[in-house]
């Protein structure tokens, strides 16, 4: 009984494949190549014919672009950032954040670890010490990454002292910061201060704990070959536009 069945079903598939050949357009080479294809499969059309594999267009991906060299200086970083928290996390005031960015990553230190309030002098503790182990370590990354420190301070106004606002007084902490990194590391050419003063809180003011948060020196790693790219080409723009500017 199943005999009927089975031969049922090979005349079905047969058909099959002949209703696709019939509704395709033949070339002597593809008819060939199917003829083989079909004596491979069933067994029952002419011998000799081989069969022949078009090979698959090749898929061109569009690479994309990874900084290798940032991302195992993160990886490292991020252990030590790890320990340090878990080691302080008795302490009062926000934690150490390490967290990607644009063009490399970031690690946000709370200006309450490393200075006294409206101070810019760095104080011996456990801030100083986070501070040399990063230059310790970013003295062993490769030279192509570099560090641009950058202080920032919540709207509290200064009264007396050192500085004249807030501005100048994220900008000293900043330059302290950057010194210290640059005489542990030795990679002074590598390491950049700046100060935004209140201008980019990341929490309101309206409370200490916001304010506390605001008061941060962020530490941005980033890689100077892609700086590089795109200063050469910024330079490549400038001189096209003045050719246009000066054929005009």
């Amino acid at each position: 009984m199943w005999l009927g069945t089975f031969g049922d079903l090979m005349s079905l598939l047969l058909t099959f494949f002949v209703l696709l050949l019939s509704m395709a357009t033949f070339e002597t080479k593809k008819v060939d190549a199917a003829i083989g294809s079909l004596q491979g499969a069933l067994g029952v059309l002419e011998p000799g014919k081989m069969t022949e594999i078009t090979p698959p267009n090749p898929i061109k991906a569009t690479p994309i672009e990874k900084d290798s060299d940032a991302d195992n200086a993160m990886n490292i970083l991020s252990s030590l950032i790890t320990e340090f928290n878990e080691l302080d996390k008795m302490g009062k005031g926000p934690a150490i954040k390490l967290e990607d960015s644009e063009d490399g990553f970031r690690i946000e230190i709370p200006s309450d670890l490393l200075f006294d309030s409206g101070s810019d002098e760095l104080k011996s503790g456990d801030g100083k010490l986070l501070l040399q182990r990063i230059a310790t370590i970013f003295a062993k990354l490769p030279p192509t990454l570099a560090i641009d420190v950058i202080g920032h301070t919540d709207n509290t106004k200064i009264r007396g002292g050192k500085y004249a606002d807030n501005w100048e007084l994220s900008l000293g902490r900043s330059l302290n910061v950057a010194s210290l990194l640059r005489g542990e590391s030795g990679a002074g050419d590598r390491i950049r201060a700046s100060g935004k003063g209140e201008v980019e809180p990341v929490s309101t003011n309206e409370h200490p704990d916001g304010r506390a948060l605001n008061r941060r020196v962020e530490l941005h790693f980033y890689s100077l070959d892609r700086e590089n790219k795109e200063s050469a080409k910024g330079a490549l723009e400038d001189r096209k536009s003045t050719r246009l500017n000066s054929s005009h």
